[in-house]
């Protein structure tokens, strides 16, 4: 939960589909690297249990969102934003 930085997300005109539907839609593969991407699925499908992979696949998003933080707050538009949860970040 982070008032501050949906406060400033909105005043962009940044909604939740903007934020989380790139992310899921390609399965993060174009934000995480390649290592990173079989570890996650490895994950995902290693801990088929108590519909784990989609448990995991749900926080994903949000987790890498949050990890974004610092790069969402400098961003000054809604193209910005786009462009941030469709690359790979450092």
């Amino acid at each position: 939960h982070d008032p501050a930085l949906a406060a400033h997300l909105e005043t962009l005109g940044v909604d939740g589909q903007a934020l989380f539907w790139p992310l899921l839609r390609s399965l993060l593969t174009e934000v995480l690297t390649r290592k990173q991407w079989l570890m996650f699925v490895d994950h995902l499908l290693a801990h088929p249990q108590h519909d784990m992979p989609s448990f995991l696949l749900l926080l994903a998003a949000p987790s890498y969102l949050i990890n974004l933080r610092h790069v969402l707050v400098d961003a000054k538009t809604k193209d910005e934003v786009a462009k941030i949860v469709r690359r790979q970040n450092p």
